[in-house]
C-alpha cells in the first residue's frame, strides 16, 4: 500500500537497477509512473497506470529493461483502475521479462 502521493523506489529489473517514481494526481484521480536508469536519467515519464497495459510500451530507449511492467488487478472482474488506496494491495505492478512477455503476447495480442 502506498501511503504517500509521491514515492521513489529502486528496483532490479532484468538484472539492472532502475528508479521507479510513483505519483498520484488528485486532479486526475490516477497514478502515473516514471522509470529512470540507476543514475536518475528518465527512460519513460508520466505513464498512467492502468490494468493490462505495459508501462514501457512504445519505448525504444536502449536502457529500458527487455521486459515490461504491467499493472494487475488482483480482484477482477470487474477490472478497475487503481485508486489512491489500492495501489500495492488490490493493484500490483509486475515485471514480466522478455520470455514471459512474449508468452503473454501469444495469448493476448
Amino acid at each position: 500500500h502506498f501511503a504517500a502521493a509521491h514515492r521513489d523506489d529502486r528496483y532490479t529489473l532484468g538484472g539492472r537497477d532502475y528508479i521507479l517514481t510513483f505519483r498520484w494526481s488528485q486532479r486526475m484521480g490516477r497514478w502515473s509512473l516514471d522509470v529512470a536508469d540507476q543514475g536518475g536519467d528518465p527512460i519513460v515519464s508520466g505513464q498512467v497506470l492502468a490494468p493490462g497495459f505495459g508501462v514501457l510500451r512504445g519505448s525504444v530507449d536502449t536502457r529500458r529493461p527487455a521486459g515490461d511492467l504491467v499493472l494487475l488487478d488482483t480482484q477482477a472482474p470487474p477490472i478497475t483502475d487503481p485508486s489512491f488506496t489500492t495501489l500495492g494491495l488490490r493493484h500490483v505492478l509486475l515485471y514480466l521479462d522478455g520470455d514471459e512477455l512474449a508468452a503473454v503476447r501469444e495469448v493476448v495480442p
